[in-house]
């Protein structure tokens, strides 16, 4: 099969059958990935489809399938093991910073905001560099990650409970 009119066939003959035996297998988000994940590899090896190309499908999904299990174990160990770990502060830190305002903060974000944080500060982009993953000019961007820095800064400081490690004043007797 090397015609894309006879490829665009075989997918809306069997498309439907391929996500409803991958959703049998895995949550349905995953399902339309791993039905994409299916004909893309059929795509791929065109010329090797059979003449009765559904089992041969079920067999990629069956592939892809046990890919994506794994993927998600691993996942969710890697999860695991993050959750145990203990925090271990940079040479030079006094204390450990409590991140769950912070987590609490981001959360409140819009999606917008968030990503723009996050695509700096975890990514490690620059912002030149995440202006073009966000589609708008360095600029924009720039203004789009300080409005986002400071609705995240109002956000924890809402959330974060006066410091009861201030110095205490002294109190002179005569």
């Amino acid at each position: 099969m090397t015609d894309h009119d006879d490829f665009e066939a075989l997918w809306r003959a069997h498309f439907d059958r391929v996500l409803r035996f991958a959703a049998r297998r895995c949550e349905v988000d995953a399902a339309w990935d791993v039905a994409a994940e299916t004909f893309t590899i059929a795509w791929r090896r065109r010329r090797d489809l059979p003449a009765d190309a559904l089992p041969y499908l079920l067999g990629i999904a069956t592939k892809v399938l046990s890919h994506h299990h794994r993927g998600a174990k691993r996942r969710g160990a890697l999860v695991e093991r993050l959750s145990v770990q203990p925090v271990v502060p940079s040479p030079g830190v006094d204390a450990v910073v409590d991140l769950d305002p912070i987590v609490a903060a981001m959360k409140q974000l819009g999606p917008a905001d968030r990503e723009a944080i996050v695509l700096t500060a975890w990514d490690d982009l620059t912002v030149a560099q995440a202006a073009q993953v966000a589609g708008c000019s360095a600029n924009a961007f720039s203004v789009r990650l300080h409005r986002a820095r400071q609705r995240l800064l109002v956000l924890v400081e809402r959330s974060t409970p006066p410091s009861t490690d201030a110095p205490k004043e002294r109190v002179h007797e005569h």
